[in-house]
């Protein structure tokens, strides 16, 4: 037997908060599905771009990459 269910949440995947969401992945996954989840969420920066000028690099936190195989995960 298998069960979905898909929920469209607006915006849902910009306000996903790292630290909270990692804990419950710990809880729920083998070590390593959890390392490498953790790894793809972790250590991620912005930068804003206007005009010509550069800011610093900020660290991301909150939030999933889009656009990926692992991004609906």
């Amino acid at each position: 037997m298998c069960a979905s269910v898909f929920l469209d949440t607006e915006q849902s995947f910009d306000k996903v908060w790292h630290q909270g969401l990692l804990y419950k992945l710990r809880k729920k996954l083998p070590d390593q599905i959890f390392l490498t989840l953790n790894s793809y969420i972790n250590d991620r920066y912005f930068q804003v771009k206007i005009e010509n000028t550069l800011s610093q690099y900020y660290p991301v936190q909150a939030g999933v990459p889009q656009g990926s195989v692992l991004g609906p995960l």
